[in-house]
């Protein structure tokens, strides 16, 4: 599974271990003058990694990624076309300031349809993976389908209270 593939790498910049010990190869800035979205070097090996391995085994598939996105200015088009979407660091202030409720989100849209959708949150240790009409997982135990409750029009202010 690609995305615990490079949970090593995500963990390595998360801890600043590894090849992201040293702080100035952590480098966290910005993104377009944006104080609360900023990228970060493991944002940019990660989305690369990804990228390139995808394109291995896709190589006519499209590719959108948040970093790659933001750093050239384009817009993200999601087309008809095979078409994975990437989010190297999904949560990326989280991962600065050492939350753990980040990680590796990977999408394939279909005709501008989301058909599979992988998110791993490697300092949990937490792999939901999803496809259209099989369900979804989390770290291969299926998960409930919960449907919400069918909120009803109120008649009268006293059935609004608490």
């Amino acid at each position: 599974m690609l995305a615990k593939e490079v949970g090593p790498a995500f963990k390595d910049g998360f801890w600043r271990t590894g090849q992201f010990a040293a702080t100035s190869d952590f480098a966290a800035e910005d993104k377009q003058g944006n104080q609360a979205d900023c990228v970060t070097a493991v944002d940019c090996f990660i989305e690369k990694t990804i990228f390139t391995r995808l394109r291995q085994i896709y190589p006519e598939h499209k590719f959108v990624g948040e970093e790659t996105t933001a750093e050239t200015g384009n817009e993200y088009k999601v087309t008809d076309d095979p078409t994975w979407i990437v989010d190297p660091v999904d949560g990326t202030n989280n991962f600065v300031h050492h939350f753990p409720y980040t990680g590796i989100s990977i999408g394939l849209a279909i005709n501008k349809e989301p058909v599979v959708g992988v998110v791993y949150l490697p300092i949990l240790d937490e792999l939901y993976t999803a496809a259209r009409g099989m369900g979804a997982y989390l770290n291969g135990e299926s998960l409930p389908l919960i449907r919400p409750p069918v909120l009803t029009t109120p008649t009268s202010l006293a059935q609004c209270s608490m």
